[in-house]
């Protein structure tokens, strides 16, 4: 099984989980963004997930992740395999966050590029 394929399932067995739990989850196939799944529930805030298989995300994923979900009012999650076990984690804790915040002070003077482009530089 490719690289590409054991993603495609992984972000699967994450979408069912979700669904079991009452979200309603939307893929975002080929998007290259920071979320691979978007899931809703009526009474929650969004959730924007980021899916790994088989590693951690770069800590740019990350942050890319927190400050989408910042921007948009949603919250943030890492989505991981642990053995056979599925993991969830809060995208928006420790460094992950201090990174941001750090860069949104840097980028508060500047009209153009900002964030967006320090997280794709």
């Amino acid at each position: 099984m490719t690289a590409y394929r054991r993603g495609v399932y992984f972000e699967r067995r994450v979408r069912l989980d979700m669904e079991s739990r009452g979200w309603w989850v939307i893929r975002a196939a080929g998007s290259h963004g920071p979320a691979d799944l978007v899931a809703l529930k009526v009474g929650e805030p969004p959730l924007l997930i980021q899916v790994k298989a088989n590693a951690l995300p770069h800590k740019k994923e990350g942050i890319a992740l927190a400050a989408l979900a910042a921007s948009v009012g949603a919250e943030g999650l890492l989505a991981k395999r642990e053995g056979r076990k599925l993991v969830y984690r809060t995208a928006d804790s420790g460094e992950a966050k201090a990174m941001l915040e750090a860069a949104l002070k840097r980028d508060s003077g500047q009209r153009e590029g900002g964030v967006r482009q320090w997280l794709e530089g």
